[in-house]
């Protein structure tokens, strides 16, 4: 009775270590709609090979600043071995749920939110806490409810960004400002306001922001709002422009010029620092800007699932490197464009490692 026993034991441990070594990778795909399916078979080898990380990342809208840092992200993954799956919002929050309900569904090891509001990134932050899904928050600094921070954060300083900017009009003596901004109410758009100002408040010197438009951060929405602009106060009305990124910047320049204007004549700042702005600094055609590159703010975030998975210590929530630039100062800047931030990196032409003390911690 007992070999009876031992041979019927021994048949069931063979099928099953059979069935376990036939499990397929079923459905790592994604949807149009963005909806992902998880890796259930994959298993470590017998060589103790580590399991493939799966990365949920979610891009509010279709902006090409996100899309710079899911380009680096994602080469910095495929390198890893890593499957991510991308899931490109419309710029509301319903899509944003919509999405993270996805990953969270289908079991991904992580998940990377580009948010589309503070408030709404608490919110998905703490259904993937609630699964035990590591978050991680990129570009727009989150809010959070407490217990459920973000496992990780990387933004910039926003209002930092409006201080470099307003110190820089401070100097030139701009007092009459057109405020280019982003996307009304939302926090990094804020943020810039507020430093610019705030710099203004601290030198103790007056300033008037004489018209105030929203380019919804593309090129086409700030050459409407600076063709408002210069048909409300005219070519004398103002004598400084603040953009708050360079795309909207790219329509500021063509409504002036457009209007027969030169833009050497008025002070004129932005933030990104993308390549293109190097050569409009560079040529006069704007004071100054501030470099801050969604490569290397995704970068970060990448190092931190990196240090996650590895179970080292790493920095949770950090500010990525700013770097105002003017024409005399145009040295070490981060490139935006995959390839030649990816060069730069191997190269080791910018900083660009989570435990540098250039990337400073914050907390909630």
């Amino acid at each position: 009775m007992k070999k009876i026993l031992v041979i019927i034991l021994s048949l069931i441990l063979v099928s099953t270590l059979l069935a376990g070594c036939g499990a397929s990778d079923e459905g790592k795909v994604a949807s149009d709609e963005g909806k992902v399916a998880s890796d259930e078979g994959e298993v470590a080898s017998d060589e103790g090979e580590a399991k493939s990380i799966t990365v949920g990342y979610f891009k509010a809208a279709a902006d090409d600043y996100y899309k710079a840092g899911w380009d680096v992200f994602n080469a910095l993954a495929v390198k890893e071995g890593w499957e991510v799956y991308e899931i490109m919002g419309d710029g509301t929050d319903a899509k944003m749920l919509a999405a993270i309900e996805d990953f969270i569904t289908q079991k991904v090891d992580a998940i990377v939110c580009v948010q589309t509001t503070s408030a709404s990134g608490a919110e998905v932050a703490k259904k993937a806490k609630e699964a035990d899904i590591p978050f991680f928050s990129l570009t727009h600094q989150p809010d959070a409810i407490a217990g459920f921070e973000p496992t990780g954060a990387s933004c910039y300083d926003w209002i930092q960004t409006g201080i470099y900017a307003g110190d820089s009009a401070l100097e030139y003596g701009a007092e009459k400002i057109i405020m280019i901004e982003g996307v009304q109410g939302q926090g990094t758009a804020a943020g810039q306001t507020i430093g610019f100002l705030q710099s203004y408040e601290d030198a103790g010197q007056a300033v008037e922001v004489v018209f105030t438009g929203y380019g919804n951060w593309f090129a086409q929405g700030a050459l409407k709002a600076m063709d408002e602009a210069l048909a409300a106060v005219g070519p004398d009305g103002f004598d400084g422009v603040y953009v708050h990124n360079d795309e909207m910047l790219d329509g500021v320049l063509q409504a002036i010029e457009n209007a027969g204007l030169d833009s050497s004549n008025y002070w004129m700042g932005s933030s990104n620092g993308k390549e293109k702005s190097w050569v409009w600094v560079a040529d006069g055609k704007v004071t100054m800007d501030v470099n801050q590159t969604a490569s290397l703010e995704a970068d970060l975030v990448f190092q931190m699932i990196q240090a996650e998975f590895a179970g080292t210590e790493y920095k949770h929530y950090v500010y990525s490197m700013l770097k105002p630039f003017t024409k005399d100062n145009m040295d070490n800047l981060v490139p935006y464009g995959l390839d030649a931030y990816m060069k730069g990196r191997e190269e080791g032409a910018f900083t660009y490692e989570l435990k540098d003390p250039v990337f400073e911690e914050w907390s909630f």
